[in-house]
């Protein structure tokens, strides 16, 4: 299966003169009894698949990881490691993929969101990451369009109950022009009246 660790090999790497280990084909967790090389072996597997020697939390640079009194070993480019890495989606400072034992506590820290953003980073399609944003954005932008309507709903309410006040001002100053119209007609057949009377 590609991405799968087929063999370690490890010379004079902490305490371990030479070691050769063929892990099986799904590797994904490293037991054994205490003393035994487990987190040698663990970092061993991150600083070769090109992590960074902070992410271990044990020393600072590489050279610290070369057993006492000996040589440091055969360098390999940093760009061949990332080549290798990306190609399958290996991510050794995710701690979904990849838990030395002292980051436990970190792990078990981080929150729901945290763990889901690491999952898909884990999964593998990089563009489900950048999809979770994207639907994180449009969420955000849907509930200030709904803050808008909502907002626009009830001015459109305050212009609805001003509209029926000024329609009822409409109608009596309609009611007024009609009555100052027949005051006005009235007034023009008073003098016929008080002449037929």
């Amino acid at each position: 299966m590609p991405g799968n660790i087929i063999e370690i090999e490890l010379q004079n790497f902490m305490t371990f003169n030479h070691l050769k280990c063929k892990p099986g084909s799904r590797l994904n967790l490293v037991i054994g009894p205490n003393g035994s090389g487990k987190s040698s072996l663990v970092c061993a597997i991150a600083l070769g698949l090109g992590g960074e020697p902070q992410l271990l939390g044990r020393a600072t640079s590489v050279g610290a990881y070369v057993k006492r009194g000996e040589e440091s070993g055969k360098a390999v480019p940093k760009k061949d490691i990332l080549q290798v890495i990306q190609r399958f989606n290996i991510q050794v400072n995710n701690l979904t993929q990849f838990l030395p034992q002292d980051r436990v506590c970190e792990f078990a820290k981080l929150t729901p969101v945290q763990l889901l953003e690491e999952t898909e980073k884990a999964v593998g399609d990089p563009q489900l990451p950048i999809q979770h944003c994207a639907l994180i954005e449009k969420s955000r932008e849907l509930k200030n369009i709904q803050l808008s309507v909502e907002r626009n709903g009830e001015t459109l309410n305050q212009w609805r109950a001003l509209n029926t006040e000024l329609e009822k001002d409409v109608e009596r100053v309609c009611q007024r022009e009609e009555l100052l119209t027949k005051v006005e007609s009235m007034k023009k057949k008073l003098p016929w009246l008080k002449a037929c009377s």
